[in-house]
């Protein structure tokens, strides 16, 4: 991965949103799946995994945030029904 992209996009995110805040763990979230995307290519392509096993561990993992996602969406809309903001 080249550095100057990644410097790049974090400028422009800087200047879209007034600031980096949150942009940081969005780019290091992208670094961490770049480094993923390689080491599994780098394991299919030595033969000790098959295209056919990763497939299947990505969708699993889909499938798993899916469910944490909607559970976790669910719960926050029932929150907020009850949940009243304290003074400062």
């Amino acid at each position: 991965m080249r550095t100057e992209l990644v410097t790049d996009a974090l400028r422009r995110a800087a200047a879209t949103r007034g600031g980096l805040s949150g942009a940081v763990c969005t780019a290091i979230a992208g670094l961490v799946t770049s480094v993923h995307s390689v080491f599994f290519v780098a394991t299919v392509k030595e033969g000790t995994v098959t295209w056919a096993s990763v497939a299947g561990g990505v969708t699993v993992c889909a499938a798993v945030s899916l469910v944490i996602g909607t559970l976790a969406g669910r719960s926050s809309v029932r929150a907020a029904a009850r949940w009243r903001p304290t003074g400062d």
